[in-house]
Order: structure tokens, then sequence, then C-alpha cells
């Protein structure tokens, strides 16, 4: 970021470009905090968080 003015998709008709937080919606952000809350609760009782990632660090 930014792209390099000769980038081939600043040529592509009805293209938007955003920042990466673009994507950082209201309703994005409210799921967001409800998979930390999951993953917290899911610890707490023992177990792995779905999304967890399990390996040797």
């Amino acid at each position: 970021e930014p792209l390099p003015a000769d980038h081939p998709l600043l040529g592509c008709p009805g293209f938007i470009g955003t920042p990466h937080i673009g994507g950082a919606t209201r309703e994005a952000q409210d799921r967001v905090g409800l998979q930390i809350a999951a993953a917290v609760l899911a610890v707490l009782d023992g177990r792995v968080p779905e999304d967890g990632v399990v390996g040797v660090a």
C-alpha cells in the first residue's frame, strides 16, 4: 500500500480500493468479539478454541 501508479488494478473499470481497515465494519467487529469470547470460554473450560492453532512454539 499504496499501489504503484501503473498497477493494473487501477485501470479496471469500477475498481474501488480501500485500506485494510475497509473490512472493519460494525458487524465484522461484533463477530470478532463473539469469536474472542467463545475462545476465552473454551480455554477456561479446558478445551481448545475452535479457531485455535495448536502446535509447538
